[in-house]
């Protein structure tokens, strides 16, 4: 077996910075907590005992690091007998360091100078653990450090292509201090525990390789595939790695499931639509569904795309002596549907399926069913990405799992299907209102004496397409739009979406959370909205944030004395809204200037001193009216709501 890189013991999570005549290097012990400093600048060069502290370590931690420290600190390494020979002064040794930087950031090549294998220690990349490395959960320290509420989220005082004075070098290794202690922060969180122990639970149930402790989510889940495929055909992963069908164009047509027949004329149009597309490859090699389908039925407009069936009746809705409320979703969607509709990517044959249900989903199920513990629960979760990564890599060009026409054939079914239930529903119970379907599932205000029909009626379609459903009764239901509800079950915990959600995970924006909480409040407990912000206390709720992009950047504006005064805001900018303050302008290389937050003054709280929100001049009429918004989106159609 393997020794898992989690088996080790690490030593210290570091960071660097490297400008024209400066390099820094800061490492903070995960025992101790002492902090390490090596410098090389004008006449001081620690450049021995970095070299001698790298070689001792057993482990770093650190953000980024696999594609940027760890690659400038082996680069270090490689050079220093060199440099020391022709004895080098410190000067000499930074230029060559930072040109080593520069080519590693702005490289073309996609392969990186080191590989992981061959660096000085092992290394635990939180970056590419969590993902952010995926455009869709792209977060940078700096916005960590936002959602993290730390205490400072501070960019770099010092132009990193610039050179540096002495009294500079003091402000960045503050600054570097500062993201070392951050990254401390987010290697303790407990979301990163649940990721390494997850991990550390696979890598000794599977025997995978030490490097696994920096694989994503999905990258575990394609490589237990990998691995369990090969094991049951004996066949080479290396070869299999290179396996892909490549489609020239997929008629959707063929996606659609030939059991499924609809009553209403709507539907039937549906079909037709699907029927008449065909989809082609975009310059990447990808295939995209860009028409917007959609079905305008009792009242409820279906939206239909790649990542499923939309649609949502905004309102404010409870169940009673006479209604309730329905909630039902499709267990495991997509790997069902492979499973029931013997789907597989074309060059992995038939026994793919065979491995995914024997080896993934049935053998989850069955762990499942044990109990918790420590290595129950990673399976569990392992199986669970390695079932559902499937779906994703099915249309990524560089996945040995690639076959589009798996990915279409999944999402077509299972949209089909879930409109055939829809259709139902509404058809043969006609006083049972639709309130939302999602991707998966729906939510259904139903007569309490309709009940056993419907159940009926979602048996039948269970015996139908060869799925699932899990149910769920609410309470109450508060939506805004499908993908931004608050929904109280009669048992287990609110079920809180989108703009009233109130943690949220840590590639997303947290942004006022105060709105959430002040919603989850008046929607579940009936306090008034004024008295949930005018209370409230943490500063941290109050916070919003924004990213200014390539092409753009914020100046903070204020008028005093009679002068116009501008500061230029971070790249990563937090603020909160106050009685006082300045206009922040987002400003775009084409000159183009628009306002954030119009109407109102910001406060800049890069820095936070005091968590007490009493201790600042927060506008909270601006956090009420906002959170009034939403209130009014739900309720706009209704004259008094007997639920509050």
């Amino acid at each position: 077996m393997s020794t898992s890189i989690i088996e080790r013991s690490f030593i210290e999570i570091y960071d660097i910075e490297v400008l024209r005549n400066c390099f820094l290097y800061l490492g903070i012990d995960t025992k101790s907590n002492q902090i390490i400093e090596f410098v090389i600048f004008d006449k001081r060069n620690d450049l021995r005992a970095l070299c001698r502290h790298l070689r001792s370590l057993k482990g770093q931690i650190g953000f980024n690091n696999l594609n940027y420290d760890s690659q400038v600190c082996q680069f270090i390494l490689n050079n220093e007998s060199t440099w020391l020979e022709l004895e080098y002064i410190a000067d000499q040794i930074t230029e060559e360091i930072f040109k080593f930087s520069q080519e590693t950031i702005n490289r073309e090549n996609v392969f990186l100078k080191y590989s992981e294998y061959k660096l000085y220690c092992k290394q635990l990349d939180l970056y590419k653990m969590h993902h952010f490395d995926n455009r869709g959960k792209v977060q940078s320290l700096k916005g960590l450090q936002c959602n993290l509420n730390f205490k400072m989220c501070l960019e770099s005082p010092i132009d990193f292509n610039s050179s540096i004075t002495e009294d500079q070098l003091k402000l960045l290794v503050g600054y570097c201090k500062n993201d070392i202690l951050s990254t401390k922060a987010f290697f303790e969180h407990d979301d990163t525990k649940k990721e390494i122990e997850l991990r550390k639970g696979l890598a000794k149930s599977y025997d995978l390789p030490y490097n696994s402790i920096n694989w994503s989510n999905s990258k575990i889940g394609s490589e237990l595939i990998l691995k369990f495929y090969c094991e049951a055909t004996n066949k080479n992963p290396k070869e299999v790695r290179k396996e892909r069908t490549e489609r020239t164009h997929i008629n959707l047509k063929d996606c659609i499931p030939k059991n499924v027949k609809f009553k209403t004329q709507e539907f039937n149009d549906l079909l037709r639509k699907f029927e008449s597309i065909t989809l082609y490859p975009d310059p990447t090699s990808k295939f995209t569904l860009k028409e917007k389908i959609s079905v305008q039925y009792k009242g409820l407009s279906y939206e239909y795309g790649v990542g499923g069936i939309h649609c949502a009746k905004s309102g404010c809705f409870e169940s009673t002596d006479e209604k309730v409320i329905y909630d039902i979703d499709v267990s495991s969607l997509y790997p069902s549907i492979a499973i029931a509709n013997n789907l597989f990517p074309l060059h992995l044959g038939e026994e793919f399926i065979e491995v995914y249900k024997n080896k993934i989903v049935d053998v989850r199920l069955k762990e499942k069913a044990k109990g918790k513990n420590l290595a129950n629960k990673a399976i569990v979760e392992g199986l669970k990405q390695a079932a559902n990564s499937v779906y994703g890599k099915s249309n990524e060009p560089n996945s040995f799992l690639r076959d589009s026409f798996y990915t279409y054939s999944t999402t077509i079914i299972g949209q089909i299907q879930l409109s055939l239930l829809a259709e139902t529903i509404s058809e043969e119970i006609p006083n049972s209102e639709s309130l939302q379907w999602n991707t998966d599932g729906g939510t259904i205000l139903l007569y309490r004496n309709t009940v056993e029909q419907f159940k009926e009626i979602c048996k039948n379609w269970e015996q139908l397409t060869k799925l699932t459903l899990e149910e769920v009764i609410y309470k109450k239901i508060y939506i805004r739009d499908v993908n931004s509800y608050c929904a109280i079950p009669y048992e287990g915990k609110v079920k809180l979406k989108g703009v009233f959600e109130k943690d949220k995970l840590l590639h997303k924006d947290p942004s006022s959370r105060i709105i959430a909480v002040a919603l989850e409040n008046y929607i579940v407990n009936n306090i008034p909205i004024e008295d949930t912000i005018n209370n409230h206390k943490s500063i941290w709720d109050f916070l919003l944030r924004t990213k200014f992009k390539k092409n753009s950047w914020g100046e903070y504006r204020s008028f005093k004395l009679g002068k116009k005064i501008v500061k230029k805001a971070q790249k990563v900018e937090r603020y909160f809204v106050s009685n006082d303050g300045d206009t922040l302008v987002k400003v775009y290389s084409s000159g183009k200037e628009s306002l954030l937050q119009k109407g109102w003054k910001i406060t800049e709280s890069n820095n936070i001193e005091s968590e007490n929100a009493f201790d600042y001049n927060i506008n909270r009429r601006y956090y009420i009216e906002k959170t009034y918004d939403v209130i009014d989106e739900v309720e706009k159609d209704r004259v008094q709501l007997s639920l509050f």
